[in-house]
């Protein structure tokens, strides 16, 4: 079968397969927690720093990678009238990409997943 890579979405659905198969997600199993925790901080600013905190501990490559892909993210959301991929579309499609719970993970449940895509979204 014959590959059409041209088409846009098939490069978007291959950029968000490449994060979903990563055998430790971008905002790895380890933080899980602390980043799931962060969001879940009352208050804009506190939760902020709650996030930057968490993002601070993340490994140099995984850092790095989620600084160019949250300035992607940011770019493709100022195209929204366009696309129609605003920030709730952005992270209802990009959350479960970067950030999985390898106690939810094992037992194929699923139960935070909306909880992580509106709290992914005021991150974008």
């Amino acid at each position: 079968k014959e590959v059409y890579l041209q088409d846009i979405h098939c490069v978007g659905s291959l950029c968000k397969l490449y994060f979903r198969e990563l055998p430790n997600p971008l905002l790895t199993f380890e933080l899980y927690s602390k980043f799931t925790g962060a969001v879940s901080v009352q208050g804009d600013h506190e939760r902020l720093i709650h996030i930057q905190s968490a993002v601070k501990e993340l490994p140099t490559a995984h850092f790095r990678t989620l600084e160019f892909l949250t300035k992607h993210l940011a770019h493709l959301a100022t195209l929204s009238s366009q696309t129609n991929m605003h920030t709730r579309n952005l992270a209802l499609v990009w959350a479960p990409n970067l950030l999985r719970s390898k106690d939810i993970e094992a037992s194929s449940g699923n139960g935070d997943m909306a909880f992580q895509e509106v709290r992914m979204q005021q991150s974008v």
